[in-house]
């Protein structure tokens, strides 16, 4: 038995005998014998078979099978779907990979009757990784896992490498596991440097033009030929260009395939992939949508220093920053600037104009006093200062929860919590109104309580005074 580490091949100059395309007939070990070829079918909700493939092993004498399940089960563990190059790595290794990066969030579905069995699965990706982003001296070098403690216990770039591919390895006993793939657009971003490697990832397990409806592949050819991305973001495949900005699943299944190489005559068997359009997905991308996207696109400059400096100022904002830099210059202690700029801050996230009476007023003491006097004032006039800059934060903080809270947390996503991948189920926030208001009542109450204390020492000094 010899092991190849795995290589995209073409079909062509290859026999195939178990090729075969629906769902319910795929590969299995039940039905997968006798089966008539049935070409790929381009048709919308149904499958369309890559033409890519990735070689698995070579057969050898004495395991030939027309069935490719069962030549697999021979050379490798039970309930594995890769080539076992490292029996401590299996697949949840590959997968701890993936999440302990940061790279993807996976969920598995597994089946109502039989709990052990996985029967769908959904990963979101969020970022890929470039070499150049490795966090470690070389690519080769072993990074420690943070949680996972059983089987390999490090791992290195390489080994994150074939976890994208290794991460689909999971299968159930009638062959018929699907995964849903789509991009955490609000995650990842088209500004970062995606990795070659990447793309023949993309090539095999990506999604296609061929799965699209009209309607949605005609606003893709409009984002096609309207968008022209920045030299930096040609290299991205547009197809990919357009999921990473528009929220656009798929579904991605693959299988084994037996084929024989009639020019070396030797027998192999390689794992295939196909992709279909996601049923139970309802489309909110529309051409008016993509449109304002491109136009919002076309009129952000560059990110270089001289797009920066091309970039017109809002006039409230100009105004807010001019009236924030001459209180800055005023500023005499670090006390009063450090106060001016959490005002600033605060004042500028609400959208407001710039107010810094309490400032100003803490300014204006009285300087004829005795200084014993005036010193004390001075201090309690800093203490107020501070106090009420810090309730004035607690209170800006409790109104933009609240605000928030209230806000609707409706979207496209919520329209398929139904499905039964049970991806993007909607958000709950919890609102912080409630300790917004005891925290309220508590400062009335505390004021309440000095306001009779003042009162009875007045009333205690007056009664004391008739008496003399």
């Amino acid at each position: 038995m010899t092991l190849k580490t795995k290589a995209i091949v073409p079909a062509h100059g290859t026999t195939s005998l178990s090729q075969t395309v629906d769902s319910k007939d795929l590969s299995n070990p039940l039905k997968a014998v006798g089966l008539p070829k049935i070409q790929p079918s381009h048709g919308f909700y149904k499958w369309y078979l890559k033409p890519a493939s990735e070689f698995e092993i070579e057969v050898e004498y004495g395991f030939n099978n027309i069935n490719p399940w069962e030549v697999i089960r021979k050379y490798y563990p039970e309930n594995w779907w890769f080539t076992p190059k490292n029996i401590l790595k299996p697949q949840d290794y590959y997968q701890s990979i993936l999440e302990e990066t940061g790279a993807v969030k996976i969920k598995h579905n597994f089946d109502k009757t039989y709990k052990d069995v996985v029967a769908y699965s959904s990963i979101q990706i969020k970022s890929i990784m470039h070499p150049k982003d490795w966090p470690a001296p070389n690519l080769y070098t072993e990074i420690a896992f943070k949680k996972l403690k059983k089987y390999c216990s490090s791992y290195n770039y390489f080994d994150y490498i074939d976890a994208w591919t290794n991460v689909f390895s999971i299968q159930n006993p009638t062959t018929t596991h699907s995964w849903l793939i789509y991009f955490d657009i609000q995650a990842i971003k088209t500004v970062t440097k995606f990795p070659n490697w990447f793309f023949v990832w993309w090539q095999s397990r990506g999604i296609t033009e061929d799965i699209l409806s009209q309607e949605l592949l005609h606003i893709y050819q409009y984002f096609k030929t309207n968008y022209k991305p920045p030299q930096q973001e040609k290299y991205i495949p547009p197809l990919m260009y357009f999921c990473l900005n528009f929220f656009l699943p798929w579904v991605y299944q693959w299988y084994f395939e037996f084929q024989y190489v009639t020019d070396l005559k030797v027998s192999v068997i390689v794992k295939r992939h196909k992709v279909k359009w996601w049923g139970s997905f309802r489309n909110p991308t529309t051409e008016e949508s993509v449109k304002q996207w491109v136009i919002k696109k076309a009129q952000i400059p560059g990110t270089s220093y001289a797009g920066k400096l091309t970039m017109q100022e809002e006039p409230i904002f100009g105004a807010q920053k001019a009236q924030c830099q001459a209180m800055l210059a005023a500023a005499k202690t670090p006390e009063e600037y450090k106060l001016i700029c959490q005002k600033m801050f605060n004042q500028l996230s609400t959208g407001s104009s710039v107010k810094l009476e309490d400032e100003q007023s803490s300014k204006e003491e009285p300087s004829v006093k005795s200084s014993g006097k005036s010193k004390i004032k001075k201090k309690s006039g800093r203490r107020k200062t501070k106090k009420q800059s810090s309730s004035e934060t607690e209170s800006t903080a409790s109104s933009e929860t609240s605000s928030s809270s209230k806000t609707s947390v409706s979207s496209h996503y919520d329209s398929n919590e139904d499905d039964c991948y049970g991806v993007l189920p909607p958000v709950k926030i919890k609102s912080k109104t409630g300790k917004g208001k005891k925290k309220t009542k508590v400062k009335k109450e505390k004021k309440e309580k000095i306001k009779r204390k003042s009162k009875k020492k007045k009333d205690t000094s007056s009664s004391s005074s008739e008496s003399e």
